[in-house]
């Protein structure tokens, strides 16, 4: 099948994802067939006398094919062989290669799993996917793999080019070296089954496991003689046995190499020769006499002659050809007797080989020691292993000339560098793991780098990839993880070796249930359905060990869970990390099938576990996490079959502290893109310092953060009450809640977060309004004293509310503003305002007086001068205030008026003294009936605004610090009080010195009538002359008046 595969110029390549894996021998299929087209296939000979003709010649394909619910469309077949045939089949996703068993064949369950430990090595083709799929009503095997256009070695002729097919051999031997380790023996190695994965660049994978085999603990497997003849060991002719028609034979992984030797010579001769001399190929192998042609270069041609070895003991592998690229003369030891070494002659040891010698050296290690610093070993090799003494005499003598322990093994691994892990009482152990638990010495001294257990792993591995496990195992000796030891036994991968892991699908089991993991894919599958892990197993999980255990899948993977490790302590936290490093797919609580109820890989999801953890921590076990983990899965928890308890603490922890450090913010950037909406909401409820936050009129916490995110990613918010068992998801649902258990979530179970969640914090609200917020607040308040009275937050609001409401009486200080003005009017408006409309009836009558150049005049000039000056006096500062000067101005002023009337004025002198009045009025008004001073801001407490209702109170409710509330709507009253008061004052000092002047003008209006001529004016119109009379008569009693006002 394979060569046809080759014929046609396709092949299998290695990719980066295995699933879930099933052989035509399980009961249910997953795949189904829709046929429209049917391929009919010649079939080869093997098929033909196999008998399966009639099983391979009618495939109903073309059109679609479904496998495990994905769609392919079948192109073309490319292989048809005696055990299955091969399709190109295309999706949207590319195209790949399915292989479809015949009845009776396929890859076993064991074999799969096994192959799965190879996934990203670059060693075999992976596996897509496997299982069954129904054609034709026959359940038939398939295997689903990525499909290669530069198809196999044997497609291309690489005769004589020594580089191509030095770099194809080396590859190869690595890749049988990986096989090998995971228990596998291919069987099959040739050309037509190495596929080139990218030409260009000469990488090469293993492909076609139709008759690999899983090989025993001792590295051996009695299997059918099936073969490619050509490519056949010699061990496969001896030692056979027979039962029935079947012959079976002894193979090891030293069968498969000299396959590979087989493949080398065909590259470099052609397979055409030794097809036609198969019999006598078949003698030479077994003899041991197969010729490696002269012309093939070195190194090739030493490697070819250390895989064709023909005993399997001698034979090369992996570590031979490194060793030899690498620069090491490595002897190719074709005579297995070249020794007779008498090492110890009481027990009959007797060494032939340079194996045997190193196998007596571990056995009896106290003789061996002292063989070896003695020099008798390189004595007893130098005739016939000259390169080997000089290897000795270097270990002895400038190596390890003190460490005769490292020495000793060092000595031991250059005779046979397969040597098997040997115990310091001699004693072989399976692997690495043994060696190190079962010997105190090596196990507890991996800081030192002469330990023996390095000198393995420099055997196997090469010194520059020892040196990195050492470092690593050192790293971990200091790491709060620990495990060091994993770290060289996964560093020195075996075959046999796996870490079992202890878990529970569900809480309420009793007991841990343990499972082997042999790679990450198991420990990812354990992880997906093992909800409940054991403490030390989510510890070793976040050790370098189990970073060391992933570098032997994949160093990208490795890396990358090194890097995720760094500042993290927490186990819990981290554990969860690495496990979705290695597995995108793996949700917030590790759950890797979507179809599980609760798989979270949405905002929605992860907003209801918030939630969950929410009312779990606080509601349920009343924010004790020691109760939480105890009795997450006891009956009082609704929550416990979404997630575990450690989860919720994870979550709850999240909204804790620094939100950058926490699980939720790692998780979901480990997811790249996808959540950096819900990410960036979150961050923002956490960001406890934002101006937004620090500055609010109201209650922000870690309790309200937490309730806001959720009820942002997955609304509505719900809270839980765990003595009804009752969950609400408004406000309205309260009311089916009784109102002491309401009290109750408020004062234990913060019940209050979930009220400010739907209420002033409710995401979904618009705040862009003023004061949208604060108005939501009071209502989150009064919702809050509805249920609880006694709620501090509550009461300090209600005392600040009170104490402004206290305030919107109007101050009583202003009543003292009214009364002055009653004042003013009573006593200087109402006289001025009589004394000004005599004037003007007087004007009216007499619109000129004809008498001039009375002495009058002195009087009523001294009357208009004196109220002047002393107003002056008074309110114009600037002037000189000298008492003698004022009266000299008084005298000059007066004789200049007198003059003045008695020239010119004097027939005009009524609209003078009108003028003079209607001035006073004026001056004096703008005086008194000027505004207040304080009196507008005291008169604002009678209404205060929203500021002062809403907002001040507000912060005085959520300031504890603030022992007593001072408004801003009396915090100035003092102030003002005192400066209204002062405005008064001054006023009042107006008043009287408007008095003053309405009496001193009273003297200018008095002498009008004698300056007209009373009498006459009495004579000719008595009833002015009455009118005149009554008015002298009440200036006299104002005057009187004022001097009483003035005395007081």
């Amino acid at each position: 099948m394979a060569g046809t595969i080759a014929d046609s110029g396709t092949a299998v390549a290695d990719i980066t994802a295995t699933s879930a894996c099933r052989t035509e021998s399980d009961s249910e299929y997953s795949g189904t067939v829709t046929a429209k087209a049917t391929f009919t296939c010649g079939t080869t000979g093997t098929a033909a006398a196999n008998g399966t003709a009639d099983d391979a010649a009618k495939i109903q394909a073309k059109e679609e094919i479904t496998l495990r619910g994905n769609r392919y469309s079948v192109d073309r077949l490319i292989g048809n062989g005696g055990e299955a045939e091969v399709y190109v089949v295309s999706s949207a996703k590319g195209n790949f290669a399915l292989k479809l068993y015949r009845r009776g064949n396929g890859v076993s369950k064991d074999i799969l799993k096994r192959l799965e430990r190879l996934k990203g090595k670059a060693a075999i083709v992976d596996i897509l996917e496997s299982g069954t799929v129904r054609i034709d009503a026959t359940d038939r095997g398939y295997v689903l793999m990525p499909l290669c256009k530069d198809g196999s070695v044997a497609g291309y002729d690489l005769r004589k080019d020594a580089a191509a097919i030095l770099q194809v051999t080396a590859m190869i031997a690595r890749n049988l070296s990986e096989l090998h380790k995971v228990g596998l023996l291919h069987k099959d190695v040739k050309p037509e089954n190495i596929l080139y994965t990218d030409k260009a660049s000469g990488l090469v994978v293993l492909s076609d496991f139709g008759i690999a085999d899983v090989l025993g603990d001792d590295g051996s497997v009695n299997t059918p003689q099936s073969r490619t003849v050509i490519y056949a060991a010699p061990e496969l002719y001896a030692n056979t046995t027979r039962i029935g028609d079947v012959t079976y034979a002894i193979m090891t992984a030293a069968s498969d190499y000299y396959a590979l030797g087989m493949s080398v010579l065909s590259m470099w001769m052609g397979d055409s020769e030794f097809r036609k001399k198969e019999p006598e190929l078949v003698k030479l192998k077994i003899q041991g006499k197969l010729p490696v042609p002269d012309d093939m270069p070195e190194p090739l041609r030493t490697i070819t002659r250390g895989l064709l070895i023909g005993k399997p003991e001698n034979r090369w592998s992996y570590e031979e050809i490194r060793r030899t690229l690498e620069g090491e003369n490595i002897p190719v030891v074709e005579d297995a007797e070249i020794l007779r070494i008498v090492f110890d002659s009481g027990k009959n040891k007797i060494a032939h080989t340079a194996k045997e010698l190193a196998q007596f050296m571990m056995e009896d290690q106290a003789l061996g020691t002292a063989y070896l610093y003695k020099g008798k070993i390189s004595g007893w090799i130098s005739r016939v292993m000259p390169e080997m003494e000089v290897t000795l005499n270097d270990i002895v003598e400038r190596i390890y000339p003190k460490n005769q322990l490292a020495g000793l093994y060092a000595a031991a691994l250059a005779l046979d560098p397969q040597l098997p892990f040997y115990n310091r009482k001699g004693n072989v152990c399976v692997n690495v793991n043994k060696l190190l638990n079962g010997d105190g010495g090596f196990g507890s001294s991996l800081g030192d780098r002469s330990n023996p257990v390095y000198l393995y792993s420099e055997v196997r591995l090469g010194k520059k990839e020892t040196d990195g496990i050492y470092s690593r195992t050192c790293a971990a000796l200091k790491d709060s993880f620990g495990y060091a030891k994993s770290v060289i036994v996964w560093g020195i991968y075996d075959r046999k070796y796996f870490r079992t892991l202890q878990g529970k699908k569900t809480g309420k089991e009793e007991k841990f249930t343990e499972v082997d993991c042999y790679n990450i894919t198991d420990v990812v599958r354990f992880c997906s359905e093992y909800r409940v892990v054991a403490d030390e197993d989510k510890q070793f999980l976040c050790s370098l060990g189990f970073a060391e255990m992933v570098r032997v899948f994949s160093e990208k993977d490795a890396d990358r869970l090194i890097q995720v490790r760094k500042g993290i302590k927490d186990y819990e936290m981290l554990y969860r990390l690495v496990i979705q490093t290695i597995n995108p797919a793996a949700d917030i609580s590790l759950i890797t099938d979507p179809k599980d109820p609760n798989y979270a890989m949405d905002g929605e999801s992860i907003g209801l576990l918030i939630n969950a953890a929410f009312c779990a921590y606080r509601s349920v076990f009343d924010s004790e996490r020691d109760k939480m983990y105890k009795d997450w899965y006891s009956d009082i928890n609704p929550y416990s079959g979404m997630c575990p308890a450690s989860l919720a603490d994870l979550l709850v922890k999240s909204f804790q502290g620094d939100y950058k450090d926490s699980y939720l913010h790692r998780f979901f950037i480990s997811k790249g893109d996808r959540f950096s909406a819900q990410d960036k909401w979150v961050a923002y409820c956490t960001d406890y310092d934002s101006a937004d936050n620090i500055g609010k009129p109201g209650p922000y916490n870690e309790d309200i953060a937490m309730m806001k995110a959720a009820e942002g990613l997955s609304e509505p918010a719900f809270f839980y009450f765990p003595a009804s068992g009752e969950t609400v998801y408004n406000l309205d649902d309260l009311n089916k809640i009784k109102d002491d258990e309401i009290r109750e979530a408020l004062d234990f179970y913060t019940l209050d977060a979930w009220f400010a969640v739907k209420l002033q914090e409710d995401p979904k609200r618009d705040l862009s309004k003023r004061l949208t917020y604060e108005r939501f607040t009071v209502k989150y308040l009064k919702l809050i004293g509805k249920y609880d009275k006694d709620d501090e937050n509550f009461k300090r609001y209600n005392e600040a509310t009170t104490a402004v409401g206290w305030h919107q009486l109007p101050p009583p200080v202003l009543l003292l503003g009214l009364l002055e003005k009653i004042a003013a009017v009573a006593l200087w408006l109402f006289p001025c305002l009589a004394m000004l409309f005599m004037l003007v009836i007087g004007a009216i009558d007499y619109p000129v007086l004809d008498n001039v150049g009375k002495s009058v005049y002195w009087v009523w000039g001294g009357g208009i001068a004196f109220p002047l000056l002393l107003n002056i006096f008074f309110y114009n500062r600037s002037y000189d205030r000298n008492l003698f000067t004022y009266i000299f101005r008084f005298i000059i002023l007066t004789v200049a008026v007198y003059f003045l009337c008695k020239w010119f004025l004097g027939k005009y002198i009524i609209y003078v003294t009108i003028a003079a009045v209607v001035a006073a009025i004026v001056w004096f008004a703008k005086q008194m009936f000027s505004r207040d001073e304080g009196a507008s801001e005291l008169r604002k407490m009678w209404n205060p605004d929203e500021d002062q209702t809403i907002l001040e109170p507000l912060h005085y409710a959520f300031n504890p610090s603030e022992d007593k509330f001072v408004s801003s709507l009396f915090a100035n009253e003092k102030f003002f009080r005192s400066k209204y008061l002062k405005s008064l004052l001054h006023k009042l000092k107006h008043l009287v010195l408007a008095a003053m002047t309405t009496f001193l003008l009273l003297f200018p209006v008095a002498v009008i009538p004698r300056i007209s001529d009373t009498e006459k004016i009495t004579e000719n119109h008595p009833k002015i002359g009455n009118t005149i009379n009554k008015i002298t008569e009440k200036v006299h009693e104002n005057v009187s008046e004022v001097r009483k006002d003035e005395q007081k």
